[in-house]
């Protein structure tokens, strides 16, 4: 008997765990306009049978000053976490997820702690038994095994840079907020091709006051991979490490170059059968299999959704409100997913902040509306993860009395179709058989019978039975009765 391996990719969601940082302004705050947190993981490692994720969390400070101007500062603080593993996984990769989870400030310091989501993406080895080298005198049954098996993985840094004409004139960046989405993964000849999208939202200030800048940008690498063929399977993780903008002026006309920083690491599948046993025996002498159980995931592609919120606030509450500056920070945060097989549903809250003048200063205040979304879908998919990004596309206040935003949630739907297989993981003899020219008969009981109904079905005794079986007298649906008695008797 020999044991194949397969290499299947696992994603292991680490718990949510917190870093704290310290922002030390120049000037005292009067207001908090916004905050954001971008993170970079910098390494991942399996060692000692821990899972370690070091990088650094960049938390960004928009304020207004005692003298009632915009001002904005940074700090940035490294985080080590880990996790204990009690598997293998090589080809690691972890992207982590930040948002700003409390926050407050006093004088020239604010304070925020920053909730950590990560995920860490690796190949695992599975040693499954192999029927096909089974020796004669065995008795098995077999059964077969579709999955993905892992063959190589590439990784590649890469810049994705845009020119975008604009009538803005002499502004100052105040804050940057960037995601990057995967939206096609395929393998040629010596390469795979990573294609995605590129969402960027700009707080500005200029003579006019604050602004807003929002922009999609489309991409598609190429990363080589010396296995790649095509029609291969091929996924991919990918890291948004640093966004810029940069205002040039050219001939007359006003452009932004926007440049965006990635890294990427590619896995490629082929499709693999292979033949386990799930029961083995031998005439000779009594092998009892020992079983261990292995899930085997495969990932089954990505759904792509967009819905548009409306979000309503009387602004006649807030006291001296003059005008709406803009709508910004946009949120969505989701509160818990339902997968009824034709339908998904995603229950989420959105949020923003608007920023307003009153008389003498600047003010703002927190939009937020709870809702659902609903999408159909495959009823042989499983969805698995939702990663989500809003943007607003516009607002307007009616009457000075109620503002209504529009805000656009993009969706990712990740599905995945997950197996629990059996295989037997060790083998131990038990006892001699009674002749060695004895028969087996395999008897599969039902729910709650009796050790006097199997024997009355088979037509044994029940001491004979109980002997040649470590049985109770009840026994469960599908349990596997082994007889052993001479081949003229059977």
């Amino acid at each position: 008997m020999e044991n194949v391996a397969i290499n299947a990719r696992k994603k292991v969601t680490m718990e949510n765990y917190f870093s704290q940082a310290k922002i030390v302004t120049p000037n005292n705050i009067a207001k908090l306009l916004s905050l954001s947190a971008k993170s970079v993981v910098q390494s991942t490692e399996l060692v000692n049978n821990f899972l370690l994720v070091n990088g650094k969390v960049v938390v960004n400070a928009v304020y207004l000053s005692e003298e009632n101007k915009v001002e904005t500062t940074e700090t940035s603080v490294d985080f080590v976490e880990k996790q204990k593993a009690n598997f293998v996984m090589s080809e690691l990769w972890a992207t982590d997820e930040v948002k700003i989870a409390d926050c407050s400030f006093s004088s020239s310091e604010v304070m925020c702690s920053i909730e950590h989501k990560t995920e860490v993406v690796g190949i695992f080895r599975y040693l499954v038994g192999d029927a096909g080298k089974a020796e004669d005198d065995f008795v098995l049954n077999t059964k077969k095994i579709e999955c993905l098996n892992f063959l190589a993985a590439c990784e590649d840094s890469f810049v994705v840079a845009e020119e975008v004409e604009s009538n803005l004139k002499n502004i100052r960046i105040l804050n940057i907020q960037a995601t990057s989405n995967l939206t096609n993964v395929s393998a040629t000849i010596d390469k795979i091709i990573i294609e995605g999208k590129i969402k960027l939202h700009a707080l500005y200030d200029d003579e006019n006051g604050l602004g807003e800048i929002s922009r999609e940008f489309e991409f598609k690498q190429e990363i080589a991979c010396k296995n790649a063929m095509p029609d291969m399977h091929g996924e991919a993780v990918l890291d948004l490490t640093n966004a810029t903008i940069t205002e040039q002026e050219q001939e007359d006309k006003n452009r932004f170059a926007f440049v965006f920083d990635l890294k990427a690491k590619a896995y490629l599948f082929e499709n693999q059968s292979v033949e386990t046993y799930d029961d083995i025996f031998s005439l000779s002498k009594e092998i009892v299999p020992v079983y261990d159980v292995i899930e085997l995931e495969s990932f089954d592609g990505n759904q792509f959704e967009t819905d548009a919120v409306l979000v309503q606030t009387d602004v006649s509450v807030y006291s001296d409100f003059d005008d709406l500056i803009g709508v910004y920070d946009p949120k969505v945060s989701v509160v818990s997913i339902e997968d009824n097989g034709e339908h998904a549903t995603i229950y989420a809250e959105v949020s923003a902040l608007a920023v307003y003048k009153t008389t003498n200063s600047i003010n703002s205040f927190n939009l937020s509306h709870k809702t659902k979304f609903e999408f159909e879908k495959d009823v042989k998919k499983q969805l698995k993860t939702v990663k989500t990004t809003a943007n607003v596309s516009s607002f307007k206040v009616k009457a000075g009395k109620d503002l209504d935003c529009t805000m656009f949630v993009d969706f990712i739907l990740e599905y995945q179709k997950t197996s629990s297989e059996n295989y037997v993981k060790s083998f131990e003899l038990k006892q001699d058989k009674i002749t060695d020219d004895a028969a087996v008969k395999v008897y599969v009981t039902r729910a709650n019978q009796t050790l006097f109904d199997v024997a009355k079905a088979i037509n044994l005794r029940p001491e004979v039975i109980a002997k040649q079986n470590e049985i109770t007298d009840v026994f469960e649906s599908g349990q596997k009765i082994y007889v052993y008695s001479p081949l003229n008797t059977i």
